[in-house]
């Protein structure tokens, strides 16, 4: 299991430089008002990143229901 875990964590970051380098090519990303214009890899990532986020903040949120629906129960049973 110590084998699998070291090869990640040195194959993960070789495959993000490999994408980073073949998508450098500069992309205009338009949104309403406002236009950028960042390599691919870079839009991406933030793509990427912003789900992230997300879906840690909506399972945040499910737990903290979980959370005070059982505290709810353990309150009525007192």
């Amino acid at each position: 299991m110590k084998k699998i875990k070291i090869i990640c964590i040195l194959t993960l970051p070789a495959v993000a430089a490999v994408f980073v380098y073949q998508n450098t090519e500069a992309m205009q990303l338009t949104f309403l008002f406002w236009s950028v214009t960042l390599p691919a890899s870079l839009i991406v990532l933030a793509a990427f990143s912003a789900g992230f986020i997300v879906g840690l903040f909506l399972l945040f949120l499910s737990f903290r229901k979980k959370r005070l629906k059982n505290n709810g129960r353990e309150n009525a049973v007192k």
